[in-house]
């Protein structure tokens, strides 16, 4: 029996941590779509300091709340997923992105445990980060 409670444990940890580095792994990617995007047109206005997306694989974004960007390029014709990017106007930089497989309440958009790269949201759903 404990056996069996052990071995049921790891498996739960393995699947947390490859939720995690996938997640990691989907942040870094928008963090470094959203960037490109940025470099390749400096004249993109930003009028907001984030960008994100409320719908399954959605990859245009309004930097003005206007014209729209696609991310396409970048992300594949295939994304998947929900992103937040907070934004650095100034630098015309992007300061962080966040990634989840679902989306996310708004009110976990705001907060970030800069301690870690991934964490999960009170659910199954891991959140990932990079900044």
């Amino acid at each position: 029996m404990v056996i069996f409670a052990v071995m049921a444990l790891s498996s739960c940890a393995k699947s947390y941590d490859e939720q995690q580095s996938i997640a990691t792994a989907n942040a870094k990617q928008i963090y470094v779509a959203v960037n490109s995007a940025l470099k390749d047109d400096p004249n993109i206005q930003i009028t907001k300091d984030y960008v994100y997306n409320m719908a399954e694989g959605v990859v245009n974004v309004s930097f003005d709340g206007t014209n729209v960007t696609d991310l396409g390029e970048w992300l594949g014709n295939n994304y998947k997923g929900y992103y937040y990017v907070k934004l650095n106007p100034e630098k015309h930089t992007v300061k962080y992105a966040l990634w989840s497989d679902h989306s996310i309440d708004l009110d976990y958009y705001e907060y970030v445990d800069y301690t870690d790269r991934a964490y999960f949201d009170g659910t199954e759903h891991a959140i990932g980060y990079w900044g």
